[in-house]
């Protein structure tokens, strides 16, 4: 086993996450396949098993311990880019049925080739944006958990997540530790798009010395039909 993955055993373990059997190969498989497709599409600026480990997998599993996630649940990774968090969290709970949206074409033909190399077939990967995927019957409304953890201020990551966002289902953006600001100026948009700040808090990740600021909006009704909105009016408060 890659020496990196004892990190993301010990903080599996901080975080009270019971690593199914499979677990720790399916995370060396991952490993390997980034370092090796990084150099051919620039897929994260981790260039070591070490940064993978402590910058995307701990960081992705976050949301489990802070969030019930429902047996089953739909979920859906906006942005997915190299799968995180969608693939770390369908690793250690194989349950959950993800879609992973990319507008990247050659992201996607890695996230393609991960799937199989991982064996989970059940990983649906889409290749488009959400903004034009929230507008389409398969999709609107759809997903029980929606997770961004793309660099899209909150506003903007909102107005892409909560018309996929089923009612009573739940959107949870990952954000730097500073971004409390950015989540509050974001909540009367997140008001008009039908959702509800559920939580704003920050977490230490375990094993690491960064924090994370994890936001989870609950959908409590219908979005407008005129979101989302293009791209260039994606966040705005007016118009």
């Amino acid at each position: 086993m890659n020496p990196a993955l004892a990190q993301l055993e010990r903080a599996a373990a901080e975080m009270r996450l019971a690593l199914p059997p499979r677990a720790l190969d399916c995370f060396e498989v991952y490993l390997d396949e980034v370092l090796s497709w990084r150099h051919r599409i620039n897929l994260t600026a981790a260039s070591t098993a070490q940064d993978l480990v402590s910058l995307h997998f701990v960081d992705s599993l976050l949301p489990l311990s802070f969030l019930e996630f429902p047996p089953n649940a739909r979920v859906a990774d906006i942005g997915s880019g190299a799968g995180f968090p969608g693939v770390p969290l369908k690793i250690v709970r194989p349950d959950l049925r993800l879609t992973l949206i990319e507008a990247s074409r050659r992201r996607v033909a890695f996230l393609e080739h991960l799937r199989s190399s991982l064996g989970y077939p059940d990983i649906e990967v889409v290749w488009g944006r959400a903004e034009v995927l929230g507008r389409q019957a398969e999709f609107r409304e759809a997903f029980g958990v929606v997770l961004s953890r793309a660099a899209a201020r909150a506003g903007v990551a909102a107005e892409l997540c909560l018309p996929l966002t089923a009612i009573s289902g739940v959107v949870v953006l990952l954000k730097g530790a500073d971004a409390h600001s950015e989540i509050a100026a974001a909540n009367p948009l997140i008001e008009r798009l039908g959702g509800r700040l559920e939580a704003s808090e920050t977490r230490h990740l375990p094993t690491t010395d960064r924090r994370r600021l994890l936001a989870v909006i609950r959908k409590v009704r219908l979005c407008g039909p005129e979101f989302p909105r293009s791209a260039r009016h994606l966040g705005q408060t007016t118009a």
